[in-house]
């Protein structure tokens, strides 16, 4: 099995960090050669998706383990490669607020699928996992930031005094 892990820290709620693996109009915001993302029936272990990714034709995915605001993971299927498993989880710190991302990405090959031409399968899926988790970060922390500035109040100011 091959596995790349890569995480970061990340400041924003985990329900809205959620939001963002589960809504396709903001999943796409960081996951940018999405062109379609759609779940069969509820979010929940045991059921299916189905996704296009630019240049790729469609792909079914099993969700192997839904715990809401905490992990996704997903798996595909690859006839006469393998199965690939993403493993997206929110980390907590006491308060209850995300203070990281991290992704998980396996590659199970077919025991006759050849060591290289794994590996080079491999690297090719997980080429941009660094730049899209970082655009992921970058996405759910201007959007809590924005949010928590719309409901700060400017103080007016006259002559030195507070009006």
């Amino acid at each position: 099995m091959l596995t790349l892990t890569f995480s970061t820290s990340v400041n924003a709620k985990p329900s809205h960090i959620w939001s963002h693996y589960v809504n396709f109009d903001l999943r796409k915001k960081w996951e940018v050669d999405l062109e379609y993302f759609e779940f069969e029936g509820e979010v929940k272990t045991g059921q299916y998706g189905r996704m296009v990714l630019s240049g790729m034709p469609e792909i079914r995915f099993y969700l192997a383990n839904i715990e809401i605001n905490k992990e996704f993971t997903d798996q595909v299927n690859l006839p006469q490669m393998g199965m690939l498993t993403f493993c997206h989880q929110i980390l907590t710190d006491e308060s209850h607020m995300a203070n990281g991302i991290q992704v998980s990405v396996s590659f199970e090959p077919e025991k006759y699928l050849p060591d290289s031409q794994a590996v080079s399968f491999f690297k090719q899926v997980t080429q941009d996992l660094v730049e899209t988790l970082s655009r992921l970060k970058a996405v759910v922390e201007k959007t809590e930031t924005a949010k928590l500035v719309s409901v700060v109040k400017p103080i007016a100011f006259t002559a030195g005094k507070e009006a």
